[in-house]
This record gives structure tokens, C-alpha cells and sequence, in this order.
């Protein structure tokens, strides 16, 4: 969630007008939140970079969940280091008690000229192996992929935190599960919404390839994309109508299927989001 502010606020205390950021800065880390109990407060400040933020406030709860607030973005440099006068709130609303965040957003909004919701993340979690499952690159899009030192692969396509963005990792490490759980994420921006079809991800489906399988009588293109699945969505958007129709089911028949969520379900997606972003609006009021 997003708050904007007016550079100074009035101060009753002094009587005076202050600095706003000052100001939200030391009320987020007073002493009066860290006796509350609620959580451990950490404090840090960047160094001046086009687009981050100056001021970086992390909540650590009790129970091992944390969020975090930043503030003051660095907007330009005219010979001193300028700062836009917002402030930013990052939480999981499923796993960050709803008495901390709300008590730090009461703080932040109390000041503000205008509170939105800015961006949220969509989670969908599948019972299949991680290394069952490959993100498939967008023309256009960045991608890069990540294998930790236990192995877990992540994949991520688009620019993080920006509408579209998605995510693709093995939630079952993360849980120390032995049950397959593959995690996708995907950023959603309210104003760029348009639906949940639009944002899935093309994902393939590592089914092995039978040895035995004659590639031979294939197009090349075809053969192309069954070695290479990575060049799936290349392969759809420089070929015709027609022409994909019969690439798509050659394809597909010889193990290079793609990883698909049933109609039916996505429709249920799409709902859910549709609802939750009408509620949007007053969500801080909750």
C-alpha cells in the first residue's frame, strides 16, 4: 500500500511546521511501538539511488514473519539528494498479524493525502514436482532462473514488482515438505487489470521424451521446440493462425505439453481477484 504526503506537517508539540518524513520516521521507530510488544523494529537508510527508497523500516514478529516500510523515494539530484514524500507498506496479510500492520498503517496513514493499494501478489500452489515444470521466457520479457545451494529452482519472467511479473519456485523446500508443491506468483497492479488469463505464464510440462521417438518426420520447428521449450512462445507469434494449430498438436504429441490450469478454475481465479480488488478502496479502513 502507498501513502502520499504534503512536505511538512504541523506539529503540535513544537507548534511548528516539520519536515514530514522526519516526522513519520521517528514515530514508525519510537520506543512507545517496541514496548507494545508487537515486534522488533530495525532501521536502515540507502544510499542515493534513482527510484529506491531513502528510509527502510522492518517489523520482525515473534513468530518468525516480518514486513517492512519504506520511505521517502529518491526521485532526482540538484546538487543535494531530493526525496518524493511518500511511503510504502509490504505485508503478507495471511501471515503478518492483522494488529501489527494495521497499527504501523494507522501511523503512515494518519498523515497521508492519499492511501491505495499499489500492488498485491496472486499465489497458486500445484501438488507437482518443481523440476517437473519450466517457465517459458516472453518475447520481450526478462527472465532469469536461480538454483540455490539445496537445489530449489526459481524462475522469474518480467520486471519484480511490476504488473506481470512472475514468480515460479519450489514451495515445498521452502516448507521443508515432502509433499510436491510447485508456487507461482504473479504481481498484480489494480489499474493495469484486465483478467487472470491474460497473466498466466506460459509454463511447460518436463514430461521425458521417450529415446525411441523418431523426430525425423518432424517439421524443424517442431523439433525445435521439443528439444528447446524455451522457444515455445517464439514459435506461436511468428507463425500463422493455421500453421500454429498443427505445430500446437504435433507438439504436444510427442511430450513437449504445456502445463495448463482447467477453465473452470481460472474463471473461480478470475472471481476471487475481481472481488478483492472492489474491496481495494478501503482496505486500510478494514
Amino acid at each position: 500500500m502507498k501513502c502520499t504526503y504534503r512536505r511538512k506537517t504541523y506539529d503540535h508539540e513544537r507548534s511548528e511546521s516539520i519536515d514530514t518524513i522526519d516526522a513519520l520516521l521517528r514515530e514508525l521507530t519510537s520506543t512507545g511501538l517496541f514496548m507494545e510488544h508487537l515486534f522488533d523494529i530495525h532501521y536502515m537508510q540507502s544510499n542515493f539511488r534513482i527510484g529506491n527508497y531513502a528510509h527502510t523500516v522492518v517489523y520482525n514478529l515473534a513468530d518468525g514473519n516480518s514486513f517492512a516500510v519504506m520511505v521517502g523515494r529518491y526521485s532526482y539530484d540538484s546538487g543535494d539528494k531530493q526525496t518524493a514524500c511518500e511511503a510504502v507498506i509490504d505485508f503478507n496479510p495471511n501471515k503478518v498479524d492483522s494488529r501489527a500492520w494495521k497499527r504501523v498503517l494507522g501511523i503512515l496513514a494518519s498523515k497521508a493525502d492519499s492511501v491505495t493499494v499499489h500492488r498485491f501478489d496472486l499465489a497458486m500452489d500445484f501438488p507437482i514436482l518443481r523440476d517437473a515444470l519450466q517457465l517459458v521466457q516472453r518475447p520481450g520479457s526478462t527472465y532469469s532462473k536461480y538454483v540455490g545451494t539445496d537445489g530449489a529452482i526459481t524462475e522469474y519472467s518480467g520486471n519484480r514488482s511490476q504488473h506481470s511479473a512472475v514468480k515460479l519456485y519450489d514451495k515445498a523446500k521452502e516448507l521443508g515438505s515432502d509433499t510436491p508443491m510447485t508456487r507461482l506468483e504473479i504481481t498484480i497492479s489494480r489499474q493495469k487489470f484486465k483478467s487472470v488469463r491474460q497473466l498466466i505464464p506460459s509454463i511447460q510440462s518436463l514430461a521425458p521424451l521417450e529415446l525411441s521417438l523418431i523426430l525425423d518426420d518432424l517439421p524443424f520447428e517442431v523439433q525445435a521446440v521439443i528439444i528447446h521449450p524455451d522457444l515455445y512462445e517464439r514459435l506461436k507469434a511468428s507463425t500463422s493462425r493455421n500453421t500454429w494449430a498443427k505445430y500446437k498438436k504435433l507438439i504436444q504429441g510427442y511430450g513437449g505439453t504445456m502445463f495448463t490450469i482447467p477453465a473452470d478454475q481460472l474463471d473461480q481465479i478470475d472471481k476471487y481477484v475481481r472481488e478483492y480488488i472492489a474491496t481495494l478502496p478501503n482496505a486500510h479502513m478494514s
